[in-house]
């Protein structure tokens, strides 16, 4: 490879490394270009420099990238810069590219001259329903022990997923066939080699005498005996030559050998045993005697191939074609016909890249040919080929990073690669820091820049949330993110993003800041119409909206709230057809349907929608963590005017269709409002404050039952084993979780990246990691120690951390104040009034620190003279290894969850099943021996709770809510937060209100001392549901689940004067002290 020459002109207003890659000279121009190197501008300014300083006719460049917004925008800069009035320049996407050769060759292509463009939500939906229908009339053996374990459903879910990966490569199924089946065999051969090694490996050991421990050396030489047992021509053969007779031979040497195998040895044996235990494992050795699934990929390829060509057949006879489509018939269009490739190599005789990272193996492949057909006319041209490695973060649409990495070791001395180094989004200190973290993830040497000045404020932030008792840590972790965005005021709101890895937690973020009074605005990518959860919903949805819409029935009858299977599916469109059968037959579900029909017609159309998923429980149901998100679309709807589900649901189509990725506000609020989305939504954005929160989101390689990749092909568990481990799918698995890694420190990169000025992250922890290296670390909060090196030695209490030219600071909840809550249109039309106001001082002309939230504790406290209960420490520490069963504090909240969830129907398997899996979910554990314990060390609570005359009163109620929460004003500037763990109004019309309370109380003294802490507490209770749902309570309480009593206190007229009496000189008070401050 050689060194660019330079060119001819000075560029103005260019950098040297960018000038450098405008002018650059080769066949084929590699530049790595960092997140905000200007990496637009040098694509624009080198179509330029083709034009005006080679003489390249504008027709003759061709220049691709991924969206149509991105073309668009190139495609305007490049008109502007070049100053000439032809308007069809080819800047375009790949797919359009692809679709404009085929249209130019139907005939060669095989494609009807005017096809049309099957939608991707289309083509799905058609080659689900084959990949169905081959599922349903399949009579193969091994396709039917299959759906034995895997239900149809299921199973047509996951074969789907695997032929949409399959055609993103250029191979046939038959190609992707033989390669299976090569490198099975190849594993199987590798696996037998490692055997015979670490086999001779323990003999030798075992002669050696190294350890005397006699149940390590007994082992041993029993593993000799047996291995030896085998004559010598086995040991030296292979798979490949192992007939019926070879494997039955082998079978009972190789089970006897392996339960020998173990890792209680001595410890000097131990890395010999470790290499056999691997075999041992899941009985990887049966997989190496016989390939047990590959009588199963037969029957798999057979079945693709099959649907393949059915869905090949369906689109031909409609003129359809599909994205994949466009591109992998253009492939075989230039690879197979060399007239073809020839006439466009030299019709594009510059092609330019952007984005280049991002290229999947077909698009790459299609690349090569068009090079390819330039040199066979001998035109003299480039690829000039623009992006970063470190942002590719696409793997999940068949991107990978090994494209650009193998681009850049093949460059020859007739190609150039530069690097494009210099940043204009970030300060400059912000910039040193994350080059610094850059260097520490991907393991490069720190650059040598320029050290900056360090800037006055921290240019990243580390937010530690506290333990709450009432929120999950990651409810904890948004509210405190929220507070310190009012802290820093809404002059900051409109500059401020939001990123997440998922969309898992969205939902949380977004009612965090609402309940603070912070505008925000949801940026979805088009990825959210498309997700399972929102499609259930909308089946739900449109067949309340429309009886007669037989797809929304076919997708809700499918979907999580019925799953009926295909069998009774078809039994019941029978003669009269889906829509009128199944208003015929299913009365359970039509009732539920009518009663949801005439509710909708008494109520406004977002509380419906919103009775609709947390009323009625759909979220839970469907299982979609962002399906709040369609109740703020729905509330945004109503702005414009939209009241009615039909008309919703049409708005719904049209963002959909016009793949809109911002909620429907207008641009002074979405100016003025927090931006909420994932980084892979944000690519290519950038905002002046980023903030990375839910670092404690835990990504692993979920894995289908079946996998497909490029370097092994098709791997699958296996069906003898219930879905157990081979050969080919661990060495997936590894491959799998190694790439995902990788891809994690990619996408952090790309999230920091995006900030212009300042990075805040935040975690769902309290305390370092103990991992000895960030390789070991399961999620990005167990990397600060690395990436801070500071934090390893002196924790995250509040400090500053001082870098190389950059400056970063931990915060702890405790650092931040708690405000009051302000009402979010309040906020935006203070912002909008005081455009012109200094940014740090529109937050003291919002916010009085004095004005703070109080937890229910700790007013009571407050009221009752008594110091709040500190939870000690070590409840918000990490759990040690060495740390076995349930903390008290864990344990508190599971018998919290299940009393409080606990409903007359629940019988003992109900409770065994559902309840304490899902209690113990909640605290972080799933182990079925756990939730054995913890049923055997509840159960008698239980019993005497279901005994007890509270249990049957609660039975009794006519309506009966857990977990409730509320925020009251008790006094000016005085407002109580807290959370009711029951209540149930009874039919005489009054309410009883219970708080469970775990502690075992063992004198009569001790149950005073008990309720002179919390009697206080429950009776502030009485007063919120009294104001705040209107009822009468006469009965309130604290039921000791260890000890099955209830106990009331007194609660009535003179209370409550007692009550707001207290209050109001607690406000005083706090008043008083702020003057003072002030």
């Amino acid at each position: 490879m050689k060194k660019c020459d330079r060119g001819m002109p000075n560029l103005i207003e260019l950098t040297k490394m960018q000038q450098q890659a405008v002018e650059a000279k080769g066949e084929r121009i590699l530049v790595s270009a960092g997140a905000g190197s200007g990496k637009t501008r040098v694509l624009v300014e080198r179509f330029a420099h083709l034009v005006e300083q080679h003489g390249c006719p504008p027709e003759k460049i061709a220049a691709l990238t991924f969206t149509d917004q991105a073309a668009a925008e190139m495609k305007e800069r490049i008109l502007a810069r070049i100053r000439t009035g032809q308007a069809d320049l080819h800047v375009l996407t790949f797919h359009r590219f692809c679709g404009q050769i085929l249209r130019e060759n139907p005939l060669l292509a095989d494609v009807d001259p005017a096809f049309s463009i099957l939608p991707d939500s289309r083509a799905k939906h058609l080659l689900r329903r084959l990949v169905m229908q081959q599922l349903r009339e399949s009579e193969d053996p091994q396709i039917g022990l299959l759906l034995q374990q895997v239900q149809s459903v299921d199973l047509a879910d996951i074969l789907l997923a695997l032929m949409q990966k399959g055609r993103e490569r250029p191979l046939t199924w038959d190609e992707w066939r033989v390669q299976t089946e090569q490198t099975a065999m190849d594993l199987r051969k590798r696996a037998w080699s490692s055997l015979q090694e670490s086999l001779r490996a323990l003999q030798e050991f075992e002669q050696s005498r190294v350890v005397t421990a006699p149940g390590t050396v007994l082992r041993m030489e029993k593993i000799g005996k047996l291995w030896n047992g085998l004559s010598p021509q086995l040991r030296a053969s292979g798979p490949e030559r192992w007939d019926a007779d070879a494997v039955s031979e082998m079978y009972p040497v190789l089970e006897a050998i392996m339960s020998e195998v173990t890792l209680t040895v001595a410890q000097a044996a131990k890395p010999l045993f470790a290499r056999l235990s691997k075999l041992k494992k899941e009985k990887l050795w049966e997989d190496l005697l016989t390939d047990q699934t590959a009588s199963l990929r037969h029957s798999l390829f057979d079945l693709m191939s099959r649907t393949h060509r059915e869905y090949e057949a369906s689109k031909q006879t409609a003129g359809w074609c599909d994205f994949s489509d466009l591109q992998d018939r253009v492939y075989h269009l230039l690879s197979r016909h060399q007239g073809v490739r020839e006439r466009y190599g030299s019709l594009y005789s510059h092609v330019l890249v952007d984005e280049y990272q991002d290229t999947n193996p077909l698009q790459q492949a299609i690349l090569e040919l068009l090079e390819q057909g330039r040199r066979e006319t001998n035109t003299a041209g480039s690829l000039f080929m623009v992006g970063d490695r470190r942002q590719s973060i696409y793997r999940f649409r068949g991107a990978e990073v090994k494209g650009f990495d193998a681009v850049q070791a093949a460059l020859g001395e007739r190609d150039c690669y530069l690097e494009l180094r210099d940043n204009f989004r970030s300060t400059a200190s912000l910039h040193a820091l994350v080059s610094d973290l850059s260097a520490t993830l991907f393991a490069e040497p720190v650059p040598e820049t320029k050290e900056a000045v360090r800037a006055d404020f921290p240019d990243l932030e580390i937010l530690v949330p506290a333990f709450e008792e009432r929120r999950s840590m990651t409810e904890s972790e948004a509210h405190l993110l929220a507070r310190r965005l009012r802290q820093l005021g809404p002059g900051v709101w409109g500059d401020t993003a939001i990123l997440l890895q998922t969309r898992t937690h969205l939902a949380v973020f977004a009612k965090a800041l609402h309940s603070s009074g912070i505008p925000y605005v949801m940026h979805e990518d088009s990825r959210f119409w498309s997700s399972q959860e929102v499609q259930d919903l909308l089946h739900v949805l449109r067949v309340l909206a429309d009886p007669e819409d037989a797809v929304a029935l076919l997708g809700f009858l499918r979907g999580p709230l019925i799953r009926m299977p295909d069998v009774e599916l078809w039994k019941l469109a029978g003669a009269s057809g889906l829509v009128q059968g199944f208003w015929m037959v299913q009365s359970a579900a039509r009732a539920e349907l009518e009663r949801w029909r005439v509710e909708l017609s008494t109520q406004p159309l977002t509380d419906w929608l919103h009775h609709l998923l947390y009323g009625e429980r759909l979220e839970a149901k469907i299982g979609g963590r962002s399906l709040g998100i369609l109740v703020q679309l729905a509330e945004e709807g109503e702005e414009h005017g939209i009241v009615t589900l039909d008309a919703l649901l049409a708005w719904w189509r049209d963002l959909e269709a016009a793949g809109e990725k911002v909620s429907g506000r207008s641009r002074t609020q979405e100016q003025n409002a927090v931006k909420i989305m994932t980084i892979h939504a944000a690519k290519g954005l950038e905002f002046p404050i980023v903030c990375l929160p839910d670092l404690t989101h835990r990504q692993s390689a979920m894995m289908k039952r079946f996998h497909l990749c490029e370097q092994q092909g098709l791997a699958i568990r296996s069906v003898a084993k219930q879905g157990g481990q081979t050969l080919a799918y661990a060495a997936a698995a590894q491959r799998e979780t190694a790439a995902l890694a990788e891809e994690k420190k990619r996408l952090f990169y790309v999230g920091v990246t995006r900030a212009k000025e300042k990075v805040i992250l935040s975690g769902a922890a309290s305390a370092c990691t103990e991992k000895r290296a960030l390789e070991e670390c399961s999620n990005w909060w167990d990397w600060l120690p690395f990436l801070f090196p500071d934090l390893q030695e002196k924790g995250l209490c509040d400090r500053e951390i001082l870098g190389r030219g950059w400056k970063a600071q931990v915060l702890n909840d405790a650092s931040i104040p708690v405000f009051a809550k302000v009402r979010v249109q309040e906020a935006v039309e203070l912002l909008t009034e005081s455009d012109q106001a200094e940014r740090q001082e529109v937050p003291r002309l919002l916010f009085r620190p004095s004005q703070k939230i109080w937890r229910v504790t700790e007013l009571t406290a407050r009221l009752t003279g008594q110091e709040e209960n500190e939870a000690p420490p070590w409840m918000y520490q990490p759990r040690s290894q060495r740390e076995q069963g349930l903390r008290p504090q864990e344990w508190g909240q599971i018998v919290h969850a299940v009393f409080e969830h606990l409903t007359p129907h629940d019988d003992e398997q109900a409770i065994r099943a559902q309840r304490i899996p899902a209690a113990l979910a909640r605290a972080g554990y799933a182990d079925a021996a756990l939730t054995a314990e913890v049923w055997e060390r509840m159960r008698e609570e239980l019993a005497m709770y279901r005994r007890s005359a509270l249990f049957q009163e609660m039975s009794r109620a006519v309506h009966r809510e857990h977990e409730v929460p509320f925020s009251m004003e008790l006094a000016p500037g005085l407002q109580v937060n807290g959370v009711i763990d029951a209540l149930w109004l009874r039919d005489d019309g009054k309410a009883t209100i219970v708080d469970y309370k775990t502690r075992r109380c063992e004198t009569e003294r001790e149950v005073e001392q008990l309720m002179a802490q919390y009697g206080t507490q429950v009776q502030l209770y009485a007063l919120a549901v009294e104001r705040l749902l209107g009822w009468e309570v006469d009965r309130v309480g604290v039921y000791m689940t260890a000890m099955g009593r209830f106990v009331e206190v007194g609660y009535g007229k003179e209370v409550r004067e007692e009550l707001l009496k207290g209050a109001s000189l607690v406000a005083e008070r706090e008043q008083e002290v702020w003057d003072l401050s002030s």
